[in-house]
């Protein structure tokens, strides 16, 4: 009984002599490039979503500083041109807390009626910048949001 296994297993494990075993390097070469393009579609992917997550943060640093300049208003009874300095709004940066948006205020003063009013706006900076969808975002004291791409476009997409 024994001999008769030896035999079988002999059979099923015998390789013809012009048969190879592996991989020949066409075959990984393929393997290769199915990976590469896998990979790149995957990061590009990747990329976007922390592009869209940025963005966000710089939207939520503009309507929180809406806040401080409604407050600056409320009890100095004229807006803050001034984002940072203690007499300001007292913000502790002129960036976003990531770093990847440049933060500004424009304050301008009516002479018909003598209204303030306020536009606070994000820059790209730094990788961001390469984000040429939404490349600054504006926000007002009426909260009108507006955005532009690279060129200077408006873009009504940014703001979600």
């Amino acid at each position: 009984m024994q001999r008769k296994c030896d035999e079988i297993n002999k059979v099923a494990y015998r390789v013809p002599n012009n048969s190879h075993l592996g991989f020949t390097l066409l075959e990984l070469m393929i393997c290769l490039v199915i990976i590469g393009i896998l990979s790149s579609i995957a990061y590009a992917n990747f990329q976007d979503y922390v592009r869209k997550v940025r963005r966000s943060d710089a939207t939520t640093k503009l309507m929180h500083l809406a806040v401080l300049e409604e407050n600056f208003y409320n009890q100095n009874m004229q807006y803050s041109n001034d984002i940072s300095a203690v007499s300001g709004l007292n913000h502790k940066s002129l960036l976003t807390d990531d770093e990847f948006y440049q933060l500004s205020v424009i304050v301008k003063t009516h002479a018909n009626d003598g209204v303030d009013s306020f536009i606070l706006k994000a820059t790209a900076r730094a990788s961001q910048s390469k984000d040429t969808a939404c490349f600054s975002f504006s926000l007002s004291n009426l909260n009108e949001k507006s955005a532009l791409n690279s060129q200077g476009v408006s873009n009504n997409n940014c703001w979600y």
